[in-house]
C-alpha cells in the first residue's frame, strides 16, 4: 500500500487530511484551514504547470479575479498561490453530486428541473462574463448539485480560477493543447480564434440538450469526428430524441449556432427563452423554490470536491465596456440587492424568484417581493438576509401581461398584502399566515395599487380609480378621471397608470395624457390636475412633494401638492418602463431598469447622483439606511 506523503502536512495554512480525487493536471485533497477553521477542497496543480513561468503568473492573476466574484452559484475560492514551487487553489468543500453523475444515473431530466439547474448556471456565467472571465469548460461534470436536509437543489458552477497552460485567448494553447471538453466545446475553440462569453453560451446549450435528452448533442467515434461535428454537422434537435420537446428546438439551436454572432449574447437571455418554452410545454413554472433532485437508485454520495480534479479550465480576461460599479458584492439577476444609503455600496445580494418587480415593506424586518414570471411572492428577512419562504399560486399580475403599469402591483396595509392580478381583481393575503383571504373583483384591468389609513386604491385601465373598503372587502366608490371640460373631468382615451397616496390626496398618473390628477382623499372626488407632458410613470409622495418619473422627458417631475406647480429635475434618458420611487431619510431614490441605474436625488437641492447597479433594477424599498432593489435580467 502506497502512503501519500502529503497527508498530514500543512501547505499555506491548510492541513491536508485525505485524498478526494485525481486528474491528469491536478490532485484534490480534503484539508482543514487553520484560520478561520473550516474544511476546504485543496487542489494542487501538476509540477509541469508549476514550472511554467507564464502559467504561474496567469494562474495567480486570474485566480484572484475569480476569487473576487461573490455569487451563490459559483464555488467560492478561499485562496490561491504558490508555496515552494507548488501551485494551489483552495475552494469550498461541499458534499453532493454533479450533473454528470445525475444524468448517468437518472437519464433525461424533467424539463422544469433541467431549467432550474440551467438558470442557476446561466446566472453564474453572466456574472463571470461581466468580470471579464470566460469559463471555456462548461460541462455536466463542472455543474455541482449540493445536498442538504431542508434546502432546494442548489447548483454550483465549479473550476473558476483554474487555468490550463495558455498563451492566448483562444481555445488552443501555445503548445497546441486544447482547452475544454470536446463534447461541449464551441467551434471557435477548435479554430484558435479569440473567445468571448458566447463560447460559454454554446457549451451551456450542449449541456441543456443533454439534460433534456440524456445524451450529448454529438456522439462520434474519435476526437477528429467529434470536432468536425461541432464545426460542420447540422445542429441536433431535442425533439429528434424526445418529440415532446420540440418547443426547445429553436432555443437550443440558437445557443448552439456555429457562428458566435448568431448565438445569444448572454447566458441569461438563453435561460429566459428556455423559460418561455417551458411555459408552453409544462404550464406554470414551479411556484416555490426548486425541486429536490430525484434519485432512482438512492442518493448519489459523490463528494463535490472530487469532481474538481477531473477537468481544468482557463479563464480569459476580455475587454469590458465600462468600469464596474463600486460594490462590495457582485449583483446577480433575479435577486434582491441591498445598498448602503450613504455610500451606494452593495451590502447584500439575496436570490429570489423569477423576474422580481415590486418590493414593499412588511412587518418587522421583512420585505415582500413580487416575482412576476413564476407568479410568487418572496418573503425576505433583511436581518438574516435570507428568503424565509415563497408564496405561490398567484394569478398572473398585470405588471407582467399588460402594457405597463407604472405603479406597483402590490401594496401593504390592514395586516394584509394586496396584489393586483390580471383577472380584474385584487387578491388579499394575510401577512401573518401567508394565506389568501379572498379577492375583491374590480371588473377592470388594474394598473396600480396603493393604500392609506382607511382604504385600498386601484387605478384601472378604463380611466377610473376604485376605492376598496378593507373592513368589508368590497368596493366603496369608483372615481372617474380625465381632463376638466365644462366643470367635469373627461378624456379620450383615458388611462390611469399609477397611484400614490399622501399630503391628504391620492395622486393618479395618466401615461397617455401626460397628466397627474389630485383626488381629495376625504371627499373622494377629483380636486385638480396638472399637465406634465412626456410620458409620466411611477409616482410617490414624500418631503412635502409629489414625485413622478417622466419617461418621455428624461426627468423626475416634482409637484407642489397645494399649487400643482411642476419642477422638472433632469436625470437623462429613461429607456424603459418598470421603474419605481422610494425614500430614505434624506434622499429620493429612483430605479431605471433600462440603464441599470439607481438614481439618488437630494430633496433640498434637487442634485442628482447615479449609481450603476447593473441588469434591470425595478422595485425599490427602504428599511433604515439600506436601499433594497429588485434586479432581473430585464
Amino acid at each position: 500500500m502506497t502512503t501519500d506523503p502529503r497527508i498530514g502536512s500543512v501547505l499555506a495554512g491548510f492541513r491536508i487530511e485525505s485524498l478526494l480525487g485525481k486528474g491528469g493536471m491536478s490532485i484534490v485533497y480534503l484539508a482543514e484551514q487553520e484560520f478561520p477553521k473550516r474544511w476546504v477542497a485543496l487542489k494542487l496543480l501538476s509540477s509541469d504547470l508549476s514550472e511554467d513561468e507564464r502559467f504561474r503568473e496567469r494562474f495567480v492573476r486570474e485566480s484572484n479575479t475569480a476569487a473576487s466574484i461573490d455569487h451563490p452559484n459559483i464555488i467560492p475560492i478561499y485562496g490561491a498561490g504558490e508555496v515552494d514551487g507548488q501551485l494551489f487553489i483552495a475552494m469550498r468543500y461541499v458534499k453532493g453530486s454533479d450533473l454528470k453523475h445525475v444524468i448517468h444515473s437518472e437519464g433525461a431530466l424533467d424539463p422544469a428541473r433541467a431549467l432550474s439547474i440551467i438558470s442557476q448556471v446561466a446566472g453564474a456565467l453572466d456574472v463571470a462574463h461581466g468580470e471579464g472571465l470566460v469559463h471555456r469548460d462548461v460541462k455536466p461534470g463542472n455543474i455541482l448539485l449540493a445536498s442538504g436536509p431542508e434546502s432546494f437543489e442548489h447548483v454550483y458552477l465549479s473550476d473558476f480560477g483554474l487555468t490550463k497552460r495558455t498563451s492566448s485567448e483562444s481555445g488552443i494553447t501555445g503548445t497546441g493543447q486544447f482547452v475544454g471538453t470536446l463534447d461541449y466545446a464551441a467551434p471557435e475553440q477548435f479554430e484558435g480564434t479569440p473567445l468571448d462569453a458566447r463560447a460559454d453560451v454554446y457549451s451551456l446549450g450542449c449541456v441543456t440538450f443533454e439534460c433534456l435528452t440524456g445524451q450529448a448533442p454529438f456522439t462520434r467515434d474519435g476526437d477528429a469526428a467529434l470536432m468536425y461535428a461541432h464545426l460542420m454537422a447540422p445542429r441536433p434537435t431535442p425533439s429528434a430524441i424526445r418529440p415532446e420537446l420540440s418547443v426547445f428546438d429553436d432555443v437550443i439551436g440558437r445557443a448552439m449556432a456555429r457562428r458566435p454572432e448568431d448565438r445569444y449574447a448572454t447566458a441569461g437571455s438563453f435561460a429566459n427563452d428556455l423559460r418561455a418554452a417551458i411555459g408552453v410545454t409544462s404550464g406554470a413554472l414551479p411556484s416555490v423554490g426548486r425541486r429536490r433532485a430525484r434519485r432512482r437508485n438512492g442518493a448519489i454520495a459523490v463528494v463535490v470536491a472530487a469532481a474538481l480534479a477531473v477537468a481544468m479550465v482557463t479563464l480569459v480576461l476580455v475587454s469590458r465596456s465600462s468600469a464596474p460599479p463600486p460594490v462590495g458584492q457582485m449583483v446577480v439577476a433575479n435577486s434582491l440587492v441591498g445598498l448602503d444609503a450613504r455610500t451606494g455600496k452593495v451590502r447584500s445580494v439575496i436570490p429570489v424568484g423569477l423576474r422580481p418587480a415590486d418590493v414593499l415593506n412588511g412587518s418587522g424586518d421583512n420585505l415582500w417581493i413580487l416575482n412576476t414570471e413564476d407568479r410568487t411572492i418572496s418573503i425576505v428577512d433583511t436581518r438574516s438576509e435570507r428568503e424565509l419562504r415563497r408564496v405561490g399560486g398567484l394569478s398572473p399580475v398585470y405588471r407582467l401581461n399588460g402594457p405597463g403599469p407604472f405603479g406597483p402591483s402590490i401594496a401593504s396595509g390592514f395586516g394584509s398584502i394586496w396584489v393586483a392580478s390580471d383577472d380584474e381583481a385584487v387578491e388579499r393575503i394575510n401577512e401573518s399566515t401567508n394565506l389568501s383571504e379572498g379577492k375583491v373583483l374590480v371588473n377592470h384591468d388594474i394598473t396600480g395599487i396603493a393604500t392609506d389609513e382607511g382604504s385600498v386604491w386601484t387605478t384601472n385601465g378604463d380611466g377610473t380609480v376604485t376605492i376598496i373598503d378593507p373592513s368589508a372587502n368590497r368596493i366603496g366608490k369608483t372615481v372617474k378621471l380625465g381632463r376638466r371640460e365644462n366643470g367635469i373631468f373627461a378624456c379620450s382615451p383615458c388611462n390611469t397608470d399609477a397611484i400614490a397616496v399622501g399630503e391628504g390626496a391620492a395622486w393618479v398618473v395618466s401615461y397617455n395624457d401626460g397628466t397627474i390628477t389630485k383626488i381629495d382623499a376625504a371627499a373622494e372626488v377629483a380636486a385638480g390636475q396638472a399637465d406634465l407632458g412626456g410620458n409620466p410613470g411611477p409616482v410617490a409622495v414624500r418631503f412635502g412633494s409629489v414625485w413622478v418619473l417622466n419617461l418621455g422627458n428624461g426627468a423626475v417631475d416634482r409637484i407642489a401638492p397645494a399649487t400643482l406647480q411642476v419642477t422638472s429635475i433632469p436625470i437623462g434618458r429613461v429607456r424603459t418602463r418598470g421603474g419605481s420611487i422610494a425614500f430614505s431619510s434624506t434622499s429620493v431614490w429612483v430605479t431605471d431598469p433600462g440603464s441599470g441605474n439607481l438614481i439618488r436625488i437630494d430633496p433640498l437641492t434637487n442634485a442628482v447622483q447615479k449609481i450603476h447597479v447593473g441588469f434591470a433594477p425595478a422595485g425599490i424599498a427602504v428599511k433604515g439606511e439600506t436601499i433594497w432593489v429588485t434586479v432581473s435580467l430585464g
